[in-house]
């Protein structure tokens, strides 16, 4: 990983342009916040919305036959 992070470094501060440089920095900036985001509780608030009783029966076996009543897997071309 050193050897990664002091190439970036030389890149960086020798061959980069001043707008390249400002865009990387943006973009750094913005994948360390996203990171920083991503971590929270666990688990996540939407787990055990659905609950048993809201599943059709046999669900596993008949997808296919239960997504098409919901209007999945249509042809969406004509």
């Amino acid at each position: 990983m050193a050897e990664a992070r002091e190439e970036l470094i030389h890149l960086v501060l020798q061959q980069l342009l001043e707008d390249q440089v400002n865009a990387l920095l943006a973009d750094a900036r913005r994948r360390a916040h996203s990171g920083a985001k991503s971590v929270g509780a666990w688990p996540p608030a939407f787990f055990g919305s659905i609950k048993r009783d809201d599943l059709p029966e046999g669900l596993a076996r008949n997808h296919r036959k239960h997504l098409a009543e919901l209007g999945f897997g249509e042809d969406s071309r004509g």
